[in-house]
């Protein structure tokens, strides 16, 4: 790749070439129509030092006088595009020119216009990386554009590769010249500022900062000739991140200079000045370090007594220098001849501004002798020279003010400002230097008899030096009294070798005398503060003090400030809190009362304390509990309370009587007041109900007298439409705060849930090997809690297996309505080994606890079909009694039976003892002996006897079992299901909701239920009731339950 220095070479050898003087025709002929003059020989060279493209052609060569004459007339439009042009783009505007220039000027001869060369500059903006053609179009005279763009001639042939770096420089370089140092600060912002990272900062290709002082303005073109005129000076060369450079002005600049400041980023340094890296040309920095010269026509000096004043004026005149148009004039005074006004002995009196010229100096009382007076000048920038000479000096001129004088201090002043200090001022007497001053203070005026000496007459307090003119006298603690003060100076004179103090107090004393208070006033006492919940504030009350013009303070402490101390002081804790300051009330008020506001929510204790502070600054800040400072419970927090029925803040309420319980966080003003209603109660539309009369204020009972439980008592009675129970409670507690909660987390359930029982049923028979189907709906207007059932399975003699309840199936589908329960099971006709009419309940709870059973009865036979194919049904006798069960263990004396069937023969044998007894007592009867017939040995009236103990026909005892055995069997066919009306175990129908299945076997056990051991003779009470054929049916006994029994399989009877 070629170099930028290699093209810039070239570039020069070709311009010097062109611009030597007219270029020799080429070989080839010119190409286009002359009378077109059609810029020849185009050439574009990209310059990547300067990031500029230099383009340079020549005019059409020809010996035509006439095309001579039309190329002074003639112009150059020249073109840059990214694509190759043509003339329908230049004439269309689509591309514009950047240059236009004369194709002759007039500077050349007529004969120098063919073949005349030309050059123009482009300077490429920052960013650029690309290829481009450029074009030059002709203006023609007549005013028409010939824009031919014929490659080689009036446009390159092939692109040309251009490349320019981003804007690498900072912005917005500002300089500042200080005339008092001679520096000028050179300030600027750095890319990195404005976009972080956009250069390296660190490692070994950061970048660093020059920084240039030139004469001239900079720019891309001229940069370059600032250095070859020797006008571009380097000042400075800093590290990544500095903004500001200080250059020290050399002695003797008086100049406007320029500064630029450029990044050097991998030897690549930015000095096309495309931002605002150098100063405007416009707003150079003026650097001026000469101090002007001397004054022209000298300096004069003229004294005049002022006889009335006891003084005298000099007046200094001047001439002023033309030259420095907004010069400053300073006058100077000594005692003697100087050349420096830098000598701690010449004294500054003036500054005057320009067009004055003159200055009167009024010299003090007491002076006597020869004084010089010098005028300086310094300019617009604050130069000064501090060298003179004597003619810019006046004088000597003899001032005489002595005569005159008075030795004392004039306009003596005394104010008490408060705090225990009085302000003594003065005026420092005149005609002497170096006084010094004593401040005395008596009880009455002092005069030129005053014994000093004598602290019970004065007393020195204070000592200064001239020219402070005040004192500030400290006042003893805790007084108060009325003062005077007196000021005498001291000090040496021009004829005095002595110090001379005058105390003949002609005009150095106060009057009148000042008053002194530095007395604390009697602490304020504060009334207890009151706390105002309801308004979250504390209302502070007290009797003002008989001081005037006292203020109060107010403060609050949250800790313990006395540290079981009864008093204190406000100083003595830091954590005592300002609260109210400086409260002044009016002198015609003889209390006040001030409020301080509080926060929600607050619920602690706090110290609350008031400080007087009197007119003059004296405060009272001793403590004292329930004086002026006393302890409160700052209270804002609403009371709470947990609201209770029956012990829960939620749930069912069914038909009962219930207990509102109301537990407060805190004692209360006054009982609860409350409201009971149902949630739609509105008494304007006359619906909903109310528990508490409506328009009464009713208040919650105390429990047991406690403060913090309070209750009432309310009943729900059957009928009430199931809705939300709504309870509101209002509180208010020891301090006015109140707070109204409402809660309606219960619900009122009078109605119990409803029972559809749809199988089984009176009417329902099951053979043996079907399963009773157990289906039904329960429903409720609130929840179900659960839905249980169980069998009850009739044995014979009033025995009864009661099951254990069990949750039922549930079933309900998925789209059914809230609070329905549907359920359907299975249960074997073998679980009841006895035939006959069993008993299902089924039990629903609510919520609110509302239970409703219902009952249903069925019957069981067994039944079987034999080999014929007929239906034998057993009625009573189980067919299957035995199958599938375990072989009973054989029974022992002391099983049941055993014990029952020996108590039976025991019995038989004592009947029969006595039968034979009562046998042998009736063979002894006289009335026997005195019967003659030969009939027998009994008559008809013993037959009983025979038949007692012979059983009938039998004649055997044992002919009573087969007398059991021998009772009809009951005929099940002929028994019929009972109707409704008479079922003793129907049940009306109720509600619940769906509860989830237990995870208890189905298969629960049973309760058996046996007879109690009164009872065991009842077997005996039915013998001979099959003759009793004819008599109503009995009244079923009383069931009696027994243990909880398994439920068991059932058996097949074995056949005997």
């Amino acid at each position: 790749m070629r170099t930028a220095k290699s093209n810039s070479v070239l570039l020069s050898i070709l311009l010097i070439g062109m611009l030597a003087g007219p270029m020799v025709s080429p070989a080839l002929a010119d190409e286009g129509d002359g009378n077109l003059l059609q810029a020849q020989d185009i050439i574009a060279i990209f310059d990547e030092a300067s990031e500029t493209t230099t383009v340079t052609w020549r005019n059409y060569d020809t010996n035509n006088g006439t095309l001579w004459t039309d190329m002074t007339n003639s112009r150059y439009l020249v073109y840059r595009s990214a694509v190759q042009m043509n003339e329908s783009m230049v004439l269309s505007g689509s591309v514009l020119p950047f240059a236009n220039i004369s194709a002759c000027p007039p500077i050349y001869n007529l004969n120098e216009c063919p073949g005349l060369g030309h050059s123009v500059q482009y300077p490429l903006g920052p960013g650029v990386n690309g290829t481009f053609y450029y074009g030059v179009s002709t203006i023609l005279p007549n005013g028409t554009i010939s824009a031919l763009m014929l490659a080689y001639a009036s446009q390159i042939g092939e692109p040309v590769y251009e490349y320019t770096h981003s804007i690498t420089a900072p912005f917005n370089v500002k300089a500042t010249f200080d005339p008092t140092t001679s520096r000028t600060l050179i300030q600027w912002i750095n890319l990195n500022e404005l976009s972080p990272g956009s250069l390296p900062d660190v490692g070994p290709f950061a970048y660093h900062i020059n920084v240039y002082r030139h004469s001239d303005p900079a720019n891309r073109s001229s940069w370059a000739s600032l250095e070859i005129d020797g006008d571009r000076q380097l000042i400075g060369m800093l590290g990544p991140g500095n903004n500001s450079f200080t250059f020290t002005v050399p002695p003797g600049t008086d100049q406007f200079t320029y500064y630029s400041v450029t990044y050097v980023l991998e030897g690549y340094e930015d000095t096309r000045f495309l931002g605002s890296n150098t100063l405007d040309p416009e707003w150079p920095v003026w650097e001026d370090n000469v101090a002007p010269g001397l004054l022209i026509g000298g300096v004069t000096a003229e004294f005049q007594n002022e006889p009335v004043g006891g003084t005298g004026n000099t007046t200094i005149t001047w001439y002023d220098m033309v030259s420095e148009t907004d010069a400053t004039y300073h006058v100077w005074r000594s005692g003697s001849m100087f050349n420096d006004t830098t000598n701690p002995y010449v004294e500054y009196i003036a500054t005057v501004g320009p067009g004055v010229e003159s200055y009167v100096y009024e010299v003090e009382r007491g002076t006597l002798g020869y004084a010089y007076y010098a005028v300086t000048v310094s300019d617009g920038r604050g130069n000064h020279n501090d060298s003179i000479t004597s003619q810019v000096i006046g004088g000597p001129v003899l001032e005489d003010a002595f005569t005159y004088w008075v030795a004392e201090p004039t306009n003596v002043q005394a104010e008490y400002i408060g705090g225990g200090q009085t302000s003594v001022t003065w005026i420092d007497q005149v005609g002497a230097e170096g006084e010094t001053y004593h401040v005395w203070y008596s009880r009455t005026t002092l005069s030129a008899t005053s014994n000093l000496s004598n602290p019970d007459v004065a007393l020195l307090v204070a000592t200064v030096p001239d020219g402070v003119q005040q004192a500030i006298v400290d006042t003893p603690p805790d007084i108060e009294r009325e003062a005077f003060y007196c000021v005498t100076s001291e000090t040496r004179y021009n004829h005095l070798n002595a110090t001379f103090e005058s105390t003949e107090f002609v005009q150095n004393c106060i009057e009148p005398s000042v008053f002194e208070d530095t007395q604390a006033p009697t602490p304020a006492q504060l009334a207890q503060p009151q706390l105002q919940g309801a308004q979250q504030s504390v209302l502070l009350g007290w009797m003002n003090s008989l001081e005037s013009g006292e203020s109060y303070d107010i403060y609050r402490h949250l800790g313990d400030p006395f540290a079981n101390n009864e008093s204190g002081n406000i100083t003595d804790d830091p954590d005592w809190e300002l609260l109210i300051a400086d409260y002044t009330p009016p002198d015609i008020d003889q209390s006040s009362v001030r409020e301080v506001y509080l926060t929600e929510g607050l619920d602690r204790w706090s110290w609350y304390a008031l400080t007087i502070t009197d007119s003059w600054g004296n405060q009272r800040v001793s403590l004292t509990n329930r004086s002026n400072a006393w302890l409160i419970h700052e209270d804002t927090t609403a009371p709470e309370a947990e609201i209770t029925i029956n012990g829960f803040p939620g749930g069912s309420l069914p038909v009962a009587d219930h207990r509102l319980t109301i537990d407060v966080s805190e004692p209360v003003q006054e009982h609860p007041i409350i409201v009971v209603t149902t949630e739609d109660y509105d008494p304007n539309l006359g619906i909903g109900l109310t528990f508490t009369p409506a328009g009464e204020l009713i208040r919650a009972q105390s429990l047991l007298g406690s403060t913090s439980r309070y209750y009432w008592d309310f009943p729900i009675v059957a009928g009430i439409e199931t809705t939300n129970l709504v309870v509101s409670v209002t509180l208010i507690d020891t301090v006015g705060n109140s707070n109204t909660l409402v809660k309606s987390d219960w619900i009122i359930d009078a109605n119990r849930p409803t029972i559809d029982l749809f199988s089984p049923s009176s009417e329902s028979r099951y053979l043996y090997g079907d399963n009773i189907r157990v289906h039904g709906v329960v429903s409720d207007d609130v929840g179900l809690l659960e839905v249980t059932f169980h069998f009850i399975e009739v044995k014979d003699f009033g025995y009864e297996n009661i099951f254990e309840w069990e949750l039922v199936t549930d079933v309900t589908p998925a789209d059914a309505e809230p609070n329905i329960l549907v359920f359907d099971m299975r249960e074997p006709s073998a679980t009841f080994r006895m035939a006959g009419f069993h008993r299902l309940e089924i039990k629903a709870v609510d919520l609110a606890g509302n239970e409703r059973v219902a009952q249903t009865i069925f019957y069981v036979d067994h039944c079987y079909e034999n080999m014929s194919g007929f239906t034998i049904c057993a009625s009573g006798d189980d067919p299957i009694a035995g199958f599938g069960e375990e072989e009973e263990s054989i029974p022992t004396l002391r099983d049941p039976p055993y014990i029952i069937i020996i108590m039976l023969a025991g019995f038989n044998v004592l009947m029969l003892l006595f039968a034979l007894m009562m046998g042998v007592l009736a063979s002894q009867d006289p009335r026997r002996k005195a019967r003659g017939d030969g009939g027998g040995e009994f008559d008809e009236e013993d037959d009983w006897m025979m038949e007692f103990m012979g059983s009938g026909d039998g004649g055997g005892p044992s002919d009573v079992g087969g007398d059991l055995d021998a009772a009809p069997e009951r005929d099940l066919d002929q028994s019929k299901a009972l109707d409704d009306d008479d079922d003793p175990f129907a049940e009306i129908e109720t509600t619940t909701k769906r509860r989830k299945k237990s995870k208890k076997s189905k298969k629960s056990r049973k309760k058996e239920v046996e007879e109690d051991d009164e009872d065991e003779g009842d077997d005996e009470d039915d013998w001979g009731d099959e003759d009793d054929e004819d008599e109503p049916a009995r009244k079923k006994k009383p069931k009696k339950r027994g243990k909880k029994g398994s439920r068991r399989s059932i058996k097949r009877k074995k056949s005997d």
